[in-house]
């Protein structure tokens, strides 16, 4: 499943406080993305990123405690 919404450029706060969000799932299209700050702050059940490795997130400037409490295990 892909996920479009490369008009999207701010992506802060996306999931903050998603104490329950475990993982990431599918493509999302980020790549226009150029604030991540704070986009996983406080989700603290979040363990499954791999999905993250192939986000371009080439023109982001701003990653400002992206995984702020995140309490990996």
């Amino acid at each position: 499943m892909m996920i479009i919404i490369n008009k999207i450029e701010d992506f802060s706060k996306m999931f903050k406080n998603c104490s329950r969000l475990i993982g990431i799932r599918g493509n999302i299209d980020v790549s226009n993305g150029n604030d991540f700050s704070e986009m996983f702050c406080g989700c603290e059940s979040l363990f499954d990123i791999e999905q993250l490795k192939n986000w371009n997130v080439s023109k982001g400037h701003n990653f400002n405690y992206m995984f702020y409490d995140v309490l990996w295990m």
